[in-house]
């Protein structure tokens, strides 16, 4: 959910307050929403899964790929959107006429 959250700040409140351009922040919102709305899937079906095999008496162990998908997209897009913020609010030398 946090993910989610995190992609309407990025992609609506921060270009409204900051009067930066707006595309590379609604990319990056839309990037959290995405890894938002796969956490939620990812969520439903281990529950499915762990449902499962508390029935058979077993453990279900989560898949590592995904969790390491899950993890690089979300390194991924924390590490763009600071740099895009480091980017935005370095202060600019005055352009020489």
């Amino acid at each position: 959910m946090t993910c989610l959250v995190v992609s309407l700040g990025a992609g609506k409140l921060v270009p409204s307050i900051s009067h930066q351009a707006r595309w590379p922040y609604e990319i990056l919102g839309a990037g959290f929403a995405l890894l938002g709305l796969a956490f939620v899937g990812y969520g439903l079906k281990r529950q499915r899964d762990i449902r499962s095999a508390v029935d058979s008496s077993d453990f279900e162990h989560p898949d590592d790929g995904i969790l390491a998908a899950f993890t690089v997209a979300g390194i991924g897009l924390g590490l763009l959107l600071l740099l895009l913020v480091v980017i935005e609010t370095c202060p600019r030398a005055p352009v020489k006429s």
